[in-house]
This record gives structure tokens, C-alpha cells and sequence, in this order.
């Protein structure tokens, strides 16, 4: 008898124990989540670069024409 109530006991606290895990894989997820989106925006920045920079450039180069000379 003794040995089923302490079954019960260790149950409550392994169920406890196991719903505070949850909670942290929870948090951990959508914290995993946002550093995909950040590591996915760098990594699409980094492959863009080149084409936004000589972009940019000509954007200026056309700037320039048109209102100095």
C-alpha cells in the first residue's frame, strides 16, 4: 500500500517535472524560430549584395546626370 502512494507521489512530481520541460521547449521553439528568420534574411543579404550595391550605384550615377548636369 505504502509503495502505491509513493508511486503516486513520484507520478505528480515526474508530471510536473515533465509539464515544466514542456514549457521551456516551448519557449526555446519560437526563439529558434526568430533566429531562422534572421539567419534566412542574412544569408538571402549576402547573396543580393552585389546586385543591390551596383544598384545603388547607378541609381546615383543617374541621380547626378540629371540634377547636375
Amino acid at each position: 500500500m505504502s509503495e502505491s502512494f509513493d508511486m503516486l507521489l513520484n507520478r505528480d512530481k515526474n508530471l510536473t517535472e515533465l509539464s515544466e520541460m514542456g514549457g521551456k521547449l516551448s519557449s526555446e521553439t519560437s526563439k529558434m524560430k526568430s533566429d531562422a528568420k534572421k539567419l534566412r534574411l542574412s544569408y538571402m543579404f549576402r547573396q543580393y549584395m552585389t546586385y543591390i550595391v551596383v544598384a545603388a550605384i547607378l541609381v546615383f550615377l543617374l541621380l547626378i546626370k540629371f540634377y547636375v548636369l
